[in-house]
């Protein structure tokens, strides 16, 4: 039978105090009584425990042993009674947030702002960075939760569903002779196009089976918008990266058939989350919710 957490706190009382008499003491208790509830744990264990001796006790290698284990047990004892109270009071600390830059203006810019109204005592730390930096920062603990394109099945790694986007191919108005309000594959051949490194590197999109090599892969979004203003060719890509110049005309586009990607909130499995990162994720798949119902992300299918 296993001993309980009391018996094992006594007998580390025990340890600390060199004698019964004083470890008595120490716990208020009877002498005889404690006696022989060690007495009675190391029947129950089946092995010496204690070395008695003139000038006190002192513990034999089982007893070491038990001692290192029952360290170990208060200390996770102690720790699950602090996060379990912790339930039951606001979210405090910091949230390590990654993200690609297409998802700060439809849904960070939203989701953060709401959040501290609700819970101001927690601090966000935020990195910018395409969907593959982002969850190889998360697997190396530098990041709390990450929002990714595409994320790679990894053991480590839990996955909430987002939303679904479509491509989109997106020029100059001057330059556009699309009548259709889709674009079909066959479509891209001979034109000049722009993608990111990363949808071309992805392989569940097939854009390695484009009838031509792009003429420009870009790293950032940045990037994109001088390109395109200055007729270096088509953006293949997400709509949300230049979605304010749509709205304004400034571009044209329209969507790419059978051409989409998954947009997910990942966090690690082997990390348990903290209730800020647990309420946050809430609220990151409430506030993609009532965005995309309320038309405000156009380009995006709920998950």
């Amino acid at each position: 039978m296993l001993p309980s957490l009391v018996t094992l706190r006594q007998f580390l009382t025990v340890l600390d105090s060199g004698t019964l008499r004083q470890a008595s003491v120490v716990l208020n208790i009877a002498q005889p009584a404690l006696t022989r509830r060690i007495q009675k744990l190391e029947e129950d264990i089946g092995v010496p425990l204690l070395v008695r001796h003139t000038h006190g006790i002192t513990p034999t290698e089982a007893g070491l042993v038990l001692r290192d284990w029952a360290s170990r047990l208060l200390s996770l004892s102690a720790q699950m009674e602090a996060e379990v109270r912790a339930t039951a009071a606001a979210p405090t600390g910091s949230i390590r947030l990654g993200f690609p830059a297409s998802v700060a203006m439809s849904l960070i810019g939203k989701a953060i702002p709401e959040f501290l109204l609700r819970f101001p005592n927690v601090t966000f730390y935020l990195t910018e960075g395409n969907s593959r930096v982002v969850q190889e920062l998360l697997l190396k603990d530098k990041l709390d939760m990450a929002i990714v394109s595409l994320p790679k099945d990894h053991p480590d790694i839990d996955i909430v569903p987002l939303y679904t986007e479509a491509f989109w191919l997106i020029g100059r108005p001057e330059d556009w002779t699309f009548k259709s309000e889709s674009i079909s594959f066959e479509q891209l051949k001979g034109l000049p196009l722009i993608v990111s490194k990363y949808a071309m590197d992805a392989k569940d999109l097939h854009l390695s089976d484009l009838p031509q090599t792009p003429v420009v892969e870009v790293d950032a979004i940045a990037s994109i918008h001088p390109l395109v203003r200055a007729g270096a060719g088509y953006y293949l890509g997400l709509p949300s990266s230049l979605w304010q110049e749509l709205r304004r005309s400034e571009f044209v586009g329209a969507p790419v058939m059978d051409i989409q990607i998954s947009r997910s909130m990942i966090r690690r499995k082997n990390r348990p989350p903290t209730k800020a990162v647990t309420e946050f994720t809430r609220q990151i798949v409430a506030v993609t919710k009532t965005t995309i119902e309320a038309n405000e992300m156009p380009w995006a299918l709920a998950e």
